[in-house]
């Protein structure tokens, strides 16, 4: 007696493609995704709020749940069982080095290495750097414009940060994502320039015409504000210590070969320290420099039933298996 069983619906995968977005950390909001939309998620070009980071290699989900049974009787029969502890972790590696990856595997504050003013102090994460460039009136999240006689200071290729001035305010900071949070009353105050040291709203500048420089992607923050400002980037750095945390919203798609998805949603993942990376050999002597990323998924209430949930499984058949 044989049994038949549909081969079109055996996931079989080669590539992990992963999404980020920004939670909102002073309500504790994360991006909300629809599992109806997992068939027609473009991978290329994703919807906003989600910023790809390109593939991600040994990608791996471990849960450290644990659960307590009541028995009875002389048997000690199990009549039934409750969840102890709801804990789950992802780790995977990042081939591509970048201002999203760095962060995502460094667990506390990634930093903006700022461009160094003239004689600038030496300092771990950068010294006091070249004053700020005023952002003007009409810019968007992906044109940006500054009073035309300082155009020359900027170049195709320039990375730059975009932000507000920090004015001692206390709490989260960074525009469209929160980059640091800086606590009411500590002893040292930072710099003005402090948020766009930290910010996400990084991005390069392909063109420059007089005033108007055309961003290569849009500022994860949107339009900015008048009273925000650009610093050139020269580099990024990361640091183990603090009790700063990242946290984002996750998306991870499997494409099957038989043209069917997989997605694993996770509403809440905060990274955990420590920042590593390790070498992947290539050819000969020649190894790739890999990040590893390791995050501990954070509890959200699904709205449909109020049930504390740590990530969703989502399965698309393809149309040929449905």
């Amino acid at each position: 007696m044989s049994v038949a069983f549909d081969t079109r619906n055996q996931p079989v995968t080669t590539d992990v493609h992963a999404f980020l977005a920004p939670v909102q950390r002073e309500g504790n909001m994360p991006a909300v995704f629809d599992a109806s939309q997992v068939g027609g998620f473009d991978l290329t070009n994703p919807p906003a709020p989600w910023i790809g980071i390109g593939r991600v290699e040994n990608f791996r989900r471990t849960a450290a749940d644990e659960t307590l049974s009541v028995q009875t009787g002389t048997e000690s029969a199990v009549v039934a069982q409750f969840r102890k502890k709801l804990e789950s972790h992802v780790s995977f590696d990042l081939r591509n080095w970048g201002k999203l990856q760095m962060a995502l595997a460094s667990g506390g504050t990634q930093w903006n290495i700022l461009e160094p003013g003239h004689d600038a102090e030496p300092a771990a994460t950068g010294g006091v750097a070249v004053p700020a460039q005023p952002i003007l009136a009409g810019s968007t999240s992906s044109l940006l414009k500054i009073d035309p006689q300082c155009g020359s200071r900027f170049a195709t290729g320039d990375i730059v940060a975009v932000d507000v001035d920090y004015m001692q305010q206390s709490g989260y900071v960074g525009l469209g994502a929160a980059a640091a949070y800086i606590a009411a009353g500590q002893d040292r105050h930072p710099q003005a320039d402090f948020i766009r040291r930290v910010t996400f709203n990084v991005a390069r500048i392909i063109d420059v015409n007089g005033g108007d420089l055309q961003l290569e992607s849009a500022l994860l923050g949107g339009d900015p504000p008048t009273s925000a400002a650009m610093q050139k980037i020269v580099g990024f750095a990361d640091r183990e210590g603090g009790a700063f945390r990242q946290e984002w919203s996750a998306l991870f798609f499997e494409e099957t070969v038989s043209g069917g998805r997989v997605c694993y949603y996770y509403p809440r993942l905060q990274s955990v320290p420590p920042g590593s990376e390790r070498k992947s050999a290539i050819l000969g002597d020649f190894q790739a420099m890999l990040l590893q990323a390791k995050l501990l998924a954070l509890p959200v209430a699904d709205p449909q039933d109020g049930v504390a949930a740590l990530w969703y499984r989502i399965y698309v058949p393809s149309a040929c298996g449905a």
